[in-house]
């Protein structure tokens, strides 16, 4: 699996390499991981991108403890604020994963989840964010009824959706839409690293499903 250490130093190396990287904290150890604020430079602005900039900013700040029972919680923080100017003016946005498992929350919280916005983008004004096409995050297939079912689980209060939930024949609609579209994902993306899990007939393959996958 290798060494926590080397793996980001070797990574630090290659953005030093590109002259990607400058201005930031970074204090690592084999456990535990403390980056402050690096920026990264790209010119390779995603087509799509509004309002039209020529460069953008990415400034990083990653705090996470791991060990081998994985990541801890309360020790986990990974955001990214993406700043771009149009003349003079600055469009922001920014992004940030979370390791959360609060219980008491009025809505669906997964574990490890993704949330635009946050704290970081709470002084601006909303007409200066700036909107990209990226990132696209694999995410598990949809049909109508596991659509219908993330919109409800993500912006229903959670005792109200629990109750929907609660209903025999949607809980046995969603379970038999799970079975028939996630199961499948869900193998193929486990088959890539343990070869004895069966890969459904004619499917995807992991990379096409999820194209950063070594």
């Amino acid at each position: 699996m290798g060494n926590l250490k080397t793996d980001i130093q070797q990574v630090f190396n290659v953005l030093n390499q590109e002259k990607l990287c400058s201005g930031y904290y970074k204090n690592i150890s084999n456990n535990i991981c403390s980056i402050e604020k690096l920026k990264l430079n790209i010119n390779d602005v995603p087509r799509g991108t509004r309002p039209n900039v020529k460069m953008l900013c990415v400034i990083l700040t990653i705090n996470f403890q791991f060990d081998k029972n994985g990541i801890s919680p309360d020790k986990y923080n990974f955001c990214f604020e993406v700043s771009a100017y149009n003349g003079k003016e600055k469009h922001k946005a920014s992004w940030h994963f979370d390791y959360d498992t609060t219980s008491s929350s009025e809505y669906i919280h997964p574990f490890f989840h993704l949330t635009y916005g946050g704290n970081l983008m709470d002084d601006i004004d909303l007409g200066k964010t700036v909107l990209f096409p990226a990132p696209r995050i694999a995410y598990l297939p949809m049909d109508f009824v596991l659509g219908i079912d993330f919109i409800l689980s993500n912006f229903m209060n959670i005792d109200r959706y629990n109750n929907i939930l609660a209903k025999k024949e949607y809980k046995a609609a969603v379970k038999n839409s799970q079975e028939r579209l996630w199961k499948p994902y869900i193998q193929t993306i486990a088959n890539h690293w343990d070869k004895r899990i069966s890969l459904p007939p004619n499917y995807f393959k992991s990379t096409e499903l999820i194209p950063t996958l070594l």
